[in-house]
């Protein structure tokens, strides 16, 4: 029900509020295409333009709204607009709350007056003014108003925003009577004052509209009284009647022209249009507002009146909800141009080939719309339009073919109107057929000039109840028909004419044969097949001759007309209203519930296996339901809405013949058709850069990509992704790198090929570590980078270790100590109980890293840990290594003339043996050996012969040593080093006889050399001897009082005895020999062994003796004890 209609200034739109279901609507006032949409919680009962571009609502309480309006020529209504709103009480604060009764704004658009009741027992009603800008942008109201004893109905404000005619609600003596009355205010800026009030018309008057005449000098009011309506125009000075003009209707609406011409009134029952001159004189009614309800027509009321500012057309709205648009001629006379918003559509017809569909519509009128815009490209009004009629015919069927719109009206006419909307010709079928009861449907044969026609008659009085008769066009006459006992609704030809087919109310489709080109030859084929209930369905395959009808009996049959059988059939939801052929094998039913007219739906059927695919429900019953050309299905309700379902497969509100990715909900658009569209809302995936072609899909889609990666090159709004500033490519010509989050110019990409053999990442490239800038290779990829560094602690330990200190194995990464031997320590046990390890068993130790026993020993420490000497004993640590001298040792030893032959041999060593030295001394029995035994003692001394890594294996080896001409002995030691340190010796003394004829009897005397000896004593050696030796003596012992005379003997003197004795030994052996027959001396040798070093007096061979507990060496061979070994 619409309540209030407004003009913008340029007339080019119409807005109208409905106060019942509360939706402020915007039409383009030419074409008829809907703007704009604004449903509110609460009815709307006012509308005005503030300009152009801004209309305000206001609520039936006391809230007010504004919206930019903005008409671009889009098919769609905005969805989307700047808005205000506020409370008009109380000078715009909104301390009461109210009732909104009336609006009027100046011609200007400066100022605006709000005008209704308020809902405080001791106010009546308020009277506000206020610059309209404000309700604009929100800028200085420049607002005043006063509170009024009663409420009004309705105000208007004159041209200049200086007064005020504000209408009042004054109850009268009786029940449901009033005498309203009418004040006038004057304005001067934010001030209201009373200039009079004056009653309407005495009693039982109640006014319901006021306006002001152009020029001001009067103000006219419509009111009704109990048996009338009446129109006064009042002078503004005195109050004066200018004239009086009274109606047979209730008024609703008063509206001067701008120009002061005339005036045009909205009436009631019937909803008309009353035109008027300036002098109140009566000119003419216009308009059909109303309704139609169980196929009847009834009338509406007007309830607003609305005249363009050019004067040029007037608008009205009705409790129809439709809005009628007539043009004004120079003397007031009105020509329909539109009508907007039936309320009611019976059926659609769709053109043959242009994008229209044409709709029967309540009240007098087909509209043709191009279904792409929702604009109307014609309108075909019934003959009688305007006129001041008792029932208004509302439009029951169309054709549309060509240029060409046949309307068949619930009257009987039919009307044929052009491209242009204007009537062509009329057949008036109640004037060739009296008895008509109710007219049926038309359809025009696809290749001739015919038209089907069918209604009804009374049966009672005629015997027949339903016609249907054959219209030639070009002769304007009837050539055909037939007459039937129950009535014919539907008329569809099929694609190509060959047949006719019609249902009945009883549930009969009927066929005729009608491919003859002389209709007078059509032949009525008879029932085909009957539904059980009403079925006012039927509709063709628009290829094969297979005819659909749907019934109220819930059943839809697909027939084959050309074999008189049936095909197929199923069950629907509620009465058929409508059907088609899809592409395919799919069938689409319109369906609804008939008692209540509330609910459809349109379902859709799988024809070769009748599967119910989909339910797509509408308000209403689906009355009028087509396919255009391009599959999209048109649907009309009864109750006037209409709907395109165009393929939108993705439910963006894009149809897919305008939308780029059909298949995407999010976009719809691709301006520069790279594929990305131009939705680039978040999560949307659209094109970053929508104006400029691009192929990057990563960071942002559809922009330049030089390198082909996938991410965007940057840009001055799209920075490099380089730590984390952006997301554009970092490496443009680089289509493997394209981001640098750390910084440090490799790129976050890592890739690497594997080395078959050594396991180890090869041919790396990128960052491995892409979020720290210290590294980017990982070759064993450990996760550790191969860059390491690190700080010393004071205690010569690693600290801060950064990186990879062992950059080839995946196992280790740090080193504390050093040592070249990973901190991380595992191990596994082989066959043996020895660990297999991988690390450092000690990492804070860099001598020590080993532990293979698992006693918690290393085999050497730096930082004092017990050293194991059994490394693979885990019970013993830094005890005594296992150790011995060589198995089975021999040591042998020849002299001749020159040299001495030397031969050393062993089974084997012990495992412990690190090494076997050799060492020797050559030297004459005659001049001792004390004073050369530093030649045998080590580090000074140099071995012959020595083996330092001993494997175990035995061991045969021979080597010479020179032998001096004199020397006459030779002295080995052997020492063999354990790997702890341990010593063992082997000591042998080896003899070379010189060979003599006669020794003489006295020894050759030889010049001495004195030397020192140890404790200020002297030693004398042979001058043949060389040089003195160097004598290791041990620290002297001052002894207090006198020594012994033993004790007095020096060691040169012990010696001499000692060689004396062993000379004379040796002399007595040769004497022996010789006296045993021994003629010829030859050299020998004798070899003495020991493991103790051999006596320092003679030579002689040392052994170990116990005296008293003590371990001593002892000399056998001149009877004296020799080193203190230790305790037992």
């Amino acid at each position: 029900m619409l309540w209030e209609v407004d003009f913008s200034p340029d007339g080019k739109l119409i807005a109208a509020v409905d106060i019942s279901t509360n939706l402020l609507t915007v039409w383009n006032s030419s074409d008829g295409r809907v703007i704009f949409h604004a449903p509110h919680a609460n009815a709307l009962v006012d509308v005005v333009w503030l300009d152009d571009s801004h209309v305000l609502a206001a609520d039936s309480g006391a809230r007010w709204y504004s919206f930019e309006i903005i008409d671009d020529g889009a098919p769609w209504p905005m969805n989307s607009t700047s808005s205000r709103t506020g409370l008009w009480t109380d000078n715009l604060e909104g301390n009461y709350g109210g009732s909104l009764w009336g609006l009027d704004i100046t011609n200007d658009r400066s100022r605006m007056t709000f005008c209704g009741a308020i809902n405080d027992p001791n106010i009546g009603g308020e009277v506000i003014v206020a610059n309209t800008q404000f309700f604009i942008d929100g800028s200085q109201p420049d607002s005043g108003h006063v509170f009024t004893n009663d409420w009004g109905t309705d105000c208007a404000i004159s041209n200049n925003g200086t007064f005020v005619a504000a209408l009042n609600r004054v109850e009268g003596p009786g029940s449901g009577l009033y005498h309203d009355t009418v004040t006038g205010w004057n304005v001067q800026g934010s001030s209201l004052t009373q200039a009079w009030t004056r009653n309407v018309a005495g009693g039982e008057a109640m006014a319901w509209a006021v306006d002001f005449s152009p020029e001001g000098h009067t103000y006219t009011i419509g009111y009704n009284r109990p048996s009338e309506g009446v129109v006064t125009d009042f002078f503004h000075e005195n109050g004066a009647i200018n004239w009086y003009a009274p109606a047979p209707q209730n008024i609703s609406a008063v509206r001067w022209s701008p120009d002061g011409s005339g005036v045009a009134v909205g009436l009631h029952n019937p909803g008309r249009l009353l035109m008027m001159d300036a002098a109140g004189g009566i000119l003419a009614d216009y308009g059909w507002h109303g309704t139609v309800w169980n196929n009847k027509p009834y009338p509406s009321d007007v309830t607003a009146v609305a005249i363009d500012d050019q004067g040029l057309k007037v608008a009205t709205s009705g409790k129809d909800g439709a809005i009628e648009i007539h043009h004004i001629d120079s003397d007031l006379h009105l020509k329909i141009h539109r009508r907007l918003s039936p309320d009611y559509l019976r059926e659609i017809d769709l053109h043959t080939a242009d994008p229209f569909v044409a709709f029967a519509e309540s009240n007098g009128v087909a509209t043709v719309r191009d279904y792409r815009s929702g604009g109307i490209t014609r309108q075909c009004f019934h003959p009688d339009f305007d006129q001041p009629i008792g029932e208004y015919p509302f439009a029951k069927s169309v054709v549309l073919r060509e240029q060409l719109l046949i309307v068949g009206f619930s009257d009987g006419a039919i009307v044929a109107c052009g491209e242009d909307g204007k009537e062509m010709w009329n057949w008036r079928t109640d004037q060739y057929h009296p008895s008509m009861e109710s007219f049926g449907r038309i359809d025009l044969h696809p290749m001739e000039p015919y038209l089907a026609i069918s209604w009804t008659q009374n049966f009672s009085s005629t015997g027949v109840a339903g016609k249907v008769s054959i219209l030639d066009l070009d002769q304007m006459s009837e050539v055909a028909g037939w007459e039937y006992s129950t009535e014919h609704w539907t008329m569809e030809f099929s694609h190509d004419g060959v047949w006719l087919a019609s249902s009945a109310q009883d549930g009969s489709v009927r066929l005729w044969l009608t491919e003859d080109p002389d209709a007078a030859l059509w032949t009525d084929h008879g029932v085909q097949y009957s539904h059980s209930n009403y079925t006012g369905v039927v509709t063709w395959h628009h290829e094969i001759h297979a005819l659909m009808s749907v019934g109220w009996d819930g059943q839809a049959i697909v027939w084959d007309a050309d074999h008189g059988q049936q095909m197929m059939s199923f069950q629907f939801t509620d009465e058929g209203f409508g059907a088609v052929f899809t592409g395919g094998s799919f069938l689409v039913v319109a369906s609804g519930d008939s008692t209540t007219s509330a609910t459809g739906q349109l379902e859709f059927y799988d024809g070769l296996n009748m599967t119910l695919l989909a339910t797509w429900d509408i308000p209403g019953i689906p009355r009028g339901f087509v396919m255009d050309h391009s599959g999209s299905l048109i649907v009309a309700n009864h109750s006037g809405s209409w709907w395109i379902l165009i393929p939108d497969t993705d439910g963006d509100g894009v149809i897919d013949d305008n939308d780029a990715f059909p298949q995407n909900q999010l976009q719809w658009a691709d301006t520069d058709g790279d594929g990305y569209g131009d939705n680039n809302a978040p999560g949307a995936g659209g094109d970053g850069c929508p104006t400029v072609w691009g192929t990057s899909s990563i960071d942002r889609g559809g922009c330049p990509d030089s390198d082909g990666d996938q991410w965007s090159d940057a840009d001055a709004d799209w920075p490099v992704c380089v730590l984390n500033a952006g997301y554009g490519d970092a490496y443009p010509a680089d289509p493997y790198q394209w981001c640098d989050t750390d910084g440090d110019s490799f790129g976050d990409e890592y890739y690497f090929e594997t080395d078959p053999i050594t396991g180890l990442r090869v041919n790396e490239s990128g960052d491995s570590f892409p979020a720290d800038d210290a590294q980017f290779r990982d070759q064993d990829g450990d996760g550790i980078g191969d860059n390491y560094s690190y700080s010393l602690g004071t205690d010569g330990l690693r600290t801060n270790q950064q990186g990879d200190a062992f950059p080839a194995n995946p196992l280790q990464h740090q080193d504390t100590d050093g040592d070249g031997w990973g901190d991380i320590y595992t191990w596994i046990e082989d066959m043996t109980g020895l660990r297999i390890e991988e690390g450092d068993a000690f990492f804070t130790d860099p001598l020590a890293w080993s532990d293979l026993d698992g006693d918690g020993c290393p085999t050497a420490s730096d930082t004092g840990l017990r050293i194991d000497n059994h490394p693979e004993d885990p019970t013993r640590c830094d005890e005594d290594l296992d150790f011995d001298l060589p198995e089975q040792l021999n040591l042998h030893a020849v002299g001749n003339e020159t040299k001495w032959t030397i031969s050393v041999d062993w089974k084997s060593t012990i495992e412990s043996t690190e090494s076997v030295s050799i060492y020797g001394l050559s030297w004459n029995s005659t001049g001792g050996i004390e004073h050369l035994l530093l030649n045998l003692e080590p580090p000074g001394a140099i071995p012959w012969w020595a083996d330092n890594a001993p494997d175990g294996d035995t061991v045969h080896t021979t080597f010479e040593y020179p032998r001096g001409t004199t020397h006459d002995r030779l002295t080995l030691r052997l020492i063999s080093t354990s790997e702890d340190g341990q010593q063992l010796e082997s000591w042998a003394n080896f003899t070379y006889e010189i060979q003599t004829e006669e020794p003489p009897t006295e020894p050759p005397e030889e010049g001495v050399i004195t030397c020192d000896g140890c404790c200020g004593e002297t030693f004398e050696i042979p001058v043949s001897d060389g040089t003195c030796p160097v004598v290791d003596c041990e620290p002297c012992e001052e002894i207090e009082g006198e020594a012994s005379a033993s004790d007095g003997l020096s060691m040169i003197a012990w010696s001499a005895i000692i060689i004396g004795i062993l000379a004379v030994l040796v002399l007595g052996v040769l004497f022996m020999r010789r006296s045993d027959g021994t003629d010829v001396a030859a050299a020998i040798s004798a070899t003495q062994t020991s493991d103790h070093a051999p006596c320092t007096s003679c030579g002689g061979p040392a052994h170990e003796t116990i005296n008293n507990g003590n371990r001593w060496t002892w000399c056998p061979s001149c009877r004296q004890w020799l080193n203190y070994l230790g305790k037992e």
